[in-house]
């Protein structure tokens, strides 16, 4: 079995190649290289190298054979050896070969596979600052959100639980581009990424927008998309913050949202310059709706109403005194999670009944981007 995998401190493995105990080289085609490592032909020999060398999550992979990357790549109907660009911090170039191995690491199908090179091309873009979401103390990571036709032909979970376990889709996606950070772009825990506690979003967070529930244009469209078209947005973000809002009146359920975004030490709160994302439930979505309120008017009122006097915010004055970050937004006195209400993002997903939100900080000094996905 075979793999191609990058590393951050230049260790490059170009081919992990499993034996089986006979000694006859399974699935071999084109001669290996020289950089190959032979292992057991067994899921648990696999498992255990990986786990030596640092080039998983933690999880067993599936063993990324010839056959299983040349049908990965087969998905995107592009060259193996196409560069996307270079991966920061290690500054690897990140080819559509390696994005295919960790992808069959992962336990992505082949379908997955545009959905997953159109992340990393997103997050690629320097707007979006992987090099600070990779090596920061923040337990920040990259959210991926999925629009358009491809959520269905792939499965991926919109609906009730989207954020959480049992969906292969959402999964397998979010978990190959943990894998592709780690050895392509070499953000190793500990090492390169300094994350205090981290967060389970560092395993895999993906999900898609539930648009067909939706009352408002879906996200990629208010990016500049068509409907018709499939597409990723790529967020970084610190993690979720779950608020019971089972309020049925549009004005208090808005500021009952607007005060979760400004909970005290979040990214946004302290150091400015985000791009809160809110997630709401269709049922909350359609109640907004039927009392005149649409995407836009959500926004300006978010953005009045969160924000928190820098007394609260700093009791003991700290704030004053230099402990919050230079680009913290204060005006008359309060501080405010993002300079304007274009800067809050919001996306339909979830259960449909209106009785959770979840705010999403992002991790300050980045940028959330949009690209399609290229679909053979």
């Amino acid at each position: 079995m075979e793999a191609v995998m990058e590393r951050a401190a230049g260790e490059v493995v170009a081919l992990l190649t499993t034996r089986p105990e006979t000694g006859s080289l399974q699935g071999a085609g084109d001669q290996l290289p020289e950089s190959s490592v032979e292992v057991s032909d067994s899921l648990e020999a696999v498992y255990q190298l990986v786990t030596e060398k640092r080039w998983g999550d933690g999880l067993p992979v599936t063993p990324p054979t010839p056959e299983r990357v040349k049908e990965m790549l087969g998905a995107a109907g592009r060259a193996p050896d196409e560069v996307l660009g270079e991966m920061p911090p290690a500054g690897a170039p990140v080819t559509l070969e390696k994005l295919a191995v960790n992808a069959v690491m992962a336990g992505c199908l082949p379908d997955y596979f545009p959905v997953v090179a159109a992340a990393v091309e997103a997050m690629l873009a320097p707007e979006f600052n992987l090099l600070g979401i990779q090596c920061t103390t923040n337990p920040a990571g990259p959210l991926v959100i999925v629009n358009g036709p491809v959520r269905q032909k792939l499965g991926i979970n919109c609906t009730d639980g989207c954020m959480g376990p049992g969906w292969r889709a959402n999964a397998a996606i979010g978990r190959a581009i943990r894998l592709i950070l780690i050895n392509i772009g070499g953000g190793l825990p500990g090492e390169v990424d300094r994350a205090v506690q981290g967060m389970p979003g560092k395993y895999t967070f993906c999900f898609g927008e539930d648009e067909e529930g939706s009352p408002w244009s879906p996200l990629h469209v208010e990016r500049g998309f068509r409907k018709e078209d499939s597409a990723v947005t790529v967020v970084g973000v610190q993690g979720t913050c779950n608020s019971l809002c089972r309020v049925p009146r549009s004005l208090a359920f808005l500021r009952l949202a607007a005060s979760s975004m400004c909970y005290p030490g979040n990214n946004n709160m302290v150091l400015g310059g985000g791009e809160p994302l809110v997630a709401f439930t269709a049922g909350h979505a359609r109640m907004l709706a039927a009392d005149g309120f649409d995407k836009a008017g959500v926004k300006e009122f978010l953005f009045e109403h969160a924000r928190v006097p820098l007394s609260q915010l700093f009791p003991e004055g700290l704030g004053a005194s230099g402990i919050a970050g230079k680009g913290q937004i204060v005006v008359d006195g309060t501080a405010l999670p993002c300079r304007s209400a274009g800067d809050i993002m919001i996306v339909i997903a979830g259960a449909r009944k209106p009785h959770h939100l979840v705010t999403m900080p992002t991790f300050g000094e980045t940028r959330a981007v949009t690209r399609p996905v290229r679909i053979k």
